[in-house]
């Protein structure tokens, strides 16, 4: 009985890895060692550089990593409602509860039971329950097919061209489905929201008593962010875990290392390969590659003829960092300009002129746009100034034509006019002040000789009066 069943399973085992399409990886580090799975993607998000790249975009089963698309989607709904918030109770219907199997990922949930949206959230992305995912779905949509419908139209919004969903939580159907590639834009959209980024950090959150449960504790099932955990990696930021029988283990996690921000994806992985193929793929990045910014951009300036003889000067337009193999650096990639043999003058400063790539085995690390340095040969005409006559009375004759020169001698006059004013005028101040002056000294020293008894110039008269006379009888 064992001998026929056994190879029936290896059969079973084997033919899931023949239909799927074989490539060789890519990437800067194509040379890491692969994890066995059957698809691994990874990119670093500052460049855009794909730093691995196996079976990135055959059609796979995402399981719970599907449950980052529901996050978004209820996460950006509500913020688009003034009627909705993460405080808005959500209460559990009996299709919620029971449309999923029993033995599946869930806390127990019970019929009625009366939950907040930012619970639910934590329940969904952390212990990953699937009827916290279809409770969430009804509140957002009123239904769970409406909600599906919105998860593929966010899909089609973020460019995911193999992806399909079919339900809210991840469990297996034929026709829910993504690829690596579209899983790590999945996750890259989901970290700049910042309540989704929040949750998926949070290494346990507990719910207190509601109206039908006691107080339950929930623990991330991404064993990489536990510091407890074996498999703790203090790299890893964020990420949500995924596994149903035909999906396998998949994971994609958000990193930061020496300044890369790393997202990486595994999909339809064995028991225990995730977690640490992840690590392994962070460790070969941390050794291997580094973050360079070019500095200086007149380095990479190249010089261009223009047709009358000329040479502009084309330089990047701005500075460009790149992700590139620490052996290597920048100085030894290979550089291709794209720029035509001459250019036509007149050119303008910060014109357009072509591009500067940096290449690494053929793989194109970055490219950016060439422009001039400074404008060339440019003239500035002036259009005349004319006056078309309409009627003939509007004919202007010799007599109407405004002499500049005689403005200018009006203003001058002008201006004469006003300094003269302005003089007379002080002058008639200063002459006021004198006046004004020399009648308050005049009164003062007028009181002065009036507060005597005997006036001066009466005292005096009688003393001339009195020597008179004594002359007279002499």
């Amino acid at each position: 009985m064992s001998s026929r069943i056994l190879p029936r399973l290896a059969a079973l085992l084997v033919i899931p890895l023949l239909i799927l399409p074989c490539f060789a990886a890519t990437g800067l580090g194509a040379s890491m060692t692969e994890p066995a799975s059957a698809a691994a993607y990874m990119v670093e998000l500052n460049t855009g550089t794909v730093v691995y790249s196996l079976n990135a975009e055959a059609k796979l089963y995402p399981a719970s990593t599907t449950k980052m698309m529901s996050a978004i989607v209820a996460l950006e709904t509500i913020a688009a409602d003034p009627l909705k918030s993460l405080e808005d109770v959500i209460t559990f219907s009996r299709n919620a509860v029971y449309s999923i199997p029993w033995d599946t990922m869930n806390i127990g949930i019970q019929v009625g039971e009366e939950l907040t949206v930012r619970q639910v959230l934590y329940a969904m992305m952390l212990p990953s329950a699937n009827e916290a995912c279809m409770g969430m779905a009804e509140y957002i949509a009123g239904s769970v097919d409406a909600f599906v419908e919105m998860m593929n139209k966010k899909a089609e919004e973020l460019g995911l061209i193999n992806t399909h969903y079919k339900n809210p939580h991840g469990l297996h159907d034929e026709d829910h489905y993504t690829c690596a590639a579209d899983l790590a834009k999945i996750i890259t959209h989901a970290i700049t929201i910042d309540t989704l980024r929040d949750v998926m950090m949070t290494q346990s959150y507990t719910i207190p008593e509601t109206n039908k449960t006691a107080k339950r504790v929930l623990t991330s099932t991404n064993k990489l962010i536990l510091p407890s955990n074996k498999y703790y990696d203090e790299r890893v930021l964020c990420g949500k875990t995924g596994f149903t029988t035909p999906a396998g283990n998949t994971l994609a996690t958000y990193s930061e290392v020496n300044g890369m921000k790393l997202v990486c994806i595994i999909m339809k992985a064995g028991q225990g390969v995730t977690f640490p193929s992840t690590s392994n793929m962070l460790d070969w990045c941390e050794t291997n590659l580094e973050l360079v910014t070019m500095t200086d951009i007149f380095d990479y300036a190249r010089s261009i003829s223009t047709q009358d003889g000329g040479i502009v000067y084309a330089q990047p337009e701005t500075e460009l960092t790149l992700l590139v193999p620490r052996s290597v650096g920048l100085s030894g990639c290979e550089i291709v300009y794209d720029l035509p043999a001459s250019v036509v003058a007149p050119v303008e400063k910060n014109q357009y002129l072509g591009n500067i790539s940096f290449y690494h085995n053929d793989m194109l690390l970055g490219s950016c746009r060439l422009v001039s340095r400074a404008s060339y040969n440019i003239v500035t005409t002036y259009a005349p100034q004319t006056t078309l006559p309409t009627t003939p009375s509007s004919v202007t004759t010799p007599d109407d034509i405004e002499d500049p020169k005689q403005e200018e001698r009006t203003g001058l006059v002008k201006t004469f006019v006003v300094a003269l004013a302005a003089v007379m005028l002080l002058c008639g101040i200063v002459y006021a002040m004198v006046f004004c002056g020399s009648l308050y000294i005049y009164s003062k020293k007028h009181r002065t000789r009036k507060d005597l008894d005997v006036p001066e110039f009466m005292s005096d008269g009688k003393e001339r009066t009195r020597k008179k006379n004594a002359r007279r009888k002499k």
